[in-house]
């Protein structure tokens, strides 16, 4: 168990200090997950991992990252920030 928590760690740590891009982070941690889980022949299905995705949290961080695009798009973050 000790592994995930050195993964976790270090997926959050190369978040904070910027080095790469989060997404490309958040991505290498996952692979890094089933790499690992592969090497203990405890690899999951895709119909497993499906299921651990909890789909109404990511609708609703998309749904947030859409509105805040957009409003940042049209000035609103600019206006309010020099009013």
């Amino acid at each position: 168990q000790w592994i995930a928590l050195v993964l976790l760690l270090g997926v959050f740590g190369l978040i904070v200090v910027e080095v790469i891009h989060r997404t490309l982070v958040a991505f290498l941690g996952a692979a890094a997950v089933l790499y690992v889980l592969a090497l203990e022949h405890r690899f999951p299905s895709v119909a497993t991992i499906i299921q651990w995705m909890d789909h109404e949290t990511l609708a609703l961080l998309w749904g947030m990252m859409v509105i805040v695009a957009l409003l940042a798009r049209s000035g609103v973050f600019e206006f309010f920030s020099v009013r």
